[in-house]
């Protein structure tokens, strides 16, 4: 109950989108509970809807990453996700990774199961560099999961 009342402090209800007033990290809103960074809009998805399934993302209808209306937001697996953000014209060409994108690589791969060639289509990569990411022969510094 005590997040609920935390979360709800930082919500402005507008006419279409609810959007979080709290921290922000990449434009998505946050809250730290027990320690740990959980952003708004799977808050709100958990406190409108009950859990989210393993593995599971809650994106954006509204692609306004700040949103957390319930209506504005739905689930879909990390492929999707990638979709979604093609569809909308979000995608940009071949770049360098931040380590919080090599960790959730390294995570995918390692703790999910998903196939260097999954990951390769994810992120707009060839699984060779995706390889060697996850494998920590590059982005050595980012952290997360090696082996």
């Amino acid at each position: 109950m005590v997040v609920e009342a935390r979360f709800w402090k930082k919500v402005n209800k507008g006419e279409r989108c609810w959007v979080w007033s709290g921290a922000k990290t990449g434009g998505y809103g946050y809250m730290q509970i027990a320690s740990r960074k959980k952003y708004a809009h799977r808050i709100s998805w958990e406190l409108h809807h009950g859990t989210i399934p393993q593995g599971l993302h809650v994106l954006h209808r509204c692609d306004n990453p700040p949103c957390v209306n319930p209506q504005h937001l739905f689930l879909g697996t990390h492929l999707e996700n990638i979709a979604d953000r093609v569809a909308k014209g979000r995608t940009r060409g071949p770049r360098k990774f931040s380590d919080q994108q090599i960790i959730e690589m390294r995570e995918l791969y390692w703790g999910v199961g998903m196939t260097l060639e999954e990951l390769g289509s994810a992120y707009e990569h060839l699984p060779y560099n995706i390889e060697r990411i996850v494998t920590g022969q590059s982005y050595k510094s980012a952290g997360g999961r090696t082996t």
